[in-house]
């Protein structure tokens, strides 16, 4: 999904709703990126356009316990 692509959906709420007030959008269902850096920068991109929740994707087969452990010790990539 492209920041244009959010914009037109969040318009469309709008147009439908008359507001975007108390209406959340959410994008991922993706695994984390290799680069964080431009991974941050995509998620700022959208969140520029009414994204409001980012949700990651751990896939059950990332590794053993510890390595899932890890991963999700780390915490969700922030912007703010």
């Amino acid at each position: 999904m492209q920041p244009e692509d959010v914009r037109s959906f969040r318009e469309r709420v709008i147009a439908r709703r008359g507001t975007i007030d108390g209406y959340d959008i959410t994008v991922g269902g993706a695994q984390r990126w290799e680069e964080e850096k431009k991974q941050r920068a995509y998620m700022e991109s959208i969140a520029a356009e009414g994204v409001t929740w980012w949700h990651e994707y751990v896939p059950p087969d990332v590794g053993d316990f510890e390595v899932q452990r890890k991963q999700i010790e780390r915490g969700p990539l922030r912007i703010d």
